[in-house]
């Protein structure tokens, strides 16, 4: 199995410690940088570290990665760089960034969302491979062609990964092409977001907006959502994860499986699980964002999920109107922890 596990910086070892536990499992480490707009908050979980603080112990962790044989992706996939999206200084500081990390570690590829940051890339860093983010969901052959002379691999669009037909059709689409294929397992992200462009683009500008006089606060709309009455059971309809005892299935299929860890609160659980296949506690803490606290004191446990849930689920059609299989499988998973009735 080829994992690519996110980095966080953190002010204990334990993330560290679990991806060199199962290197059989994982091939490479993604990060991001810090003043480089990505497709996550750029204010890290709380650590208790300054921000030079956080920057030693990044460089200091993937050194120590590197020096166990771990190859690195970079993150530059951000939505939206502003006025600077076309600039010569933002990609002068993206060619000096890639120079410097490639004389310290062994930087390998490079994911991003902008068309003119991967021509960069494949223009002045030919050795390195530069894929196609998630965030551009791509599904189509169409989408995969019309990038083709910049980009060499593509993840698959999120809505996709339960559907292991579209998936394999996806993938020989890709390598038709000769270009490789990726698959992030854990998303938390709800199907077919109306608000996820909007909700990126203001990810991207982020550190901005902290020094702005806001007239409102937006983080993103699926919360509250599934803080309506009647919508938490829902959540296997609308979502996209994959469990880890499935994972195995997509092999021979996707190049590698990319694990969102970079802002869970427990991201050495997330490597543990995918990485072994095995995981019995609450699937809700498996992904990013993890909406686990919206059904406390309920959980979605993943040792009661149906053991038909892959079978059913990978071929369904996705017609939720005609069905209430998963609807079922919610009822059979969640256990509730505490007196209180589970949402």
């Amino acid at each position: 199995m080829n994992l690519i596990v996110g980095y966080q910086a953190r002010p204990d070892d334990r993330l560290i410690r679990a991806v060199l536990d199962h290197r059989d499992a994982i091939g490479e480490v993604y990060f991001a940088w810090p003043g480089i707009a990505n497709g996550r908050s750029t204010v890290p979980p709380e650590t208790g570290l300054t921000e030079w603080e956080q920057i030693g112990r990044q460089l200091s962790d993937l050194e120590r990665l590197n020096e166990a044989g771990f190859r690195f992706n970079l993150l530059l996939n951000g939505n939206c760089y502003g006025p600077e999206s076309l600039s010569r200084s933002l990609h002068s500081r993206i060619g000096d960034l890639v120079d410097w990390l490639g004389e310290r570690i062994s930087l390998c590829s490079v994911t991003t969302a902008s068309p003119v940051v991967a021509r960069f890339i494949k223009t002045n860093f030919p050795g390195l491979e530069v894929r196609a983010s998630v965030n551009m969901e791509i599904g189509t052959r169409e989408g995969i062609e019309y990038l083709a002379d910049v980009m060499d691999g593509y993840y698959v669009k999120r809505e996709m990964n339960r559907s292991i037909d579209q998936v394999r059709t996806f993938a020989e689409a890709c390598r038709s092409l000769g270009k490789k294929v990726y698959l992030l397992a854990n998303s938390g992200c709800l199907n077919y977001c109306s608000a996820r462009t909007f909700h990126d683009n203001l990810v991207s500008h982020e550190a901005e907006l902290v020094k702005m006089d806001n007239a409102f606060d937006f983080n993103g709309v699926c919360r509250a959502f599934l803080a309506r009455e009647g919508t938490a059971r829902r959540i296997l309809q609308l979502s996209n994860w994959i469990l880890p005892r499935d994972l195995a299935r997509y092999e021979g299929i996707v190049d590698g499986f990319k694990l969102a860890t970079r802002v869970s609160r427990h991201p050495e659980m997330i490597v543990r699980a995918y990485a072994t296949g095995q995981f019995s506690g609450n699937l809700l803490e498996l992904t990013e964002p993890d909406f686990s606290g919206l059904f406390r004191p309920g959980i979605l446990s993943a040792s009661r999920m149906p053991e038909d849930f892959f079978e059913v689920t990978s071929c369904c059609g996705r017609d939720c109107t005609r069905c209430d299989y998963c609807l079922r499988a919610y009822d059979a998973a969640r256990e509730t922890l505490a007196d209180d009735v589970l949402v």
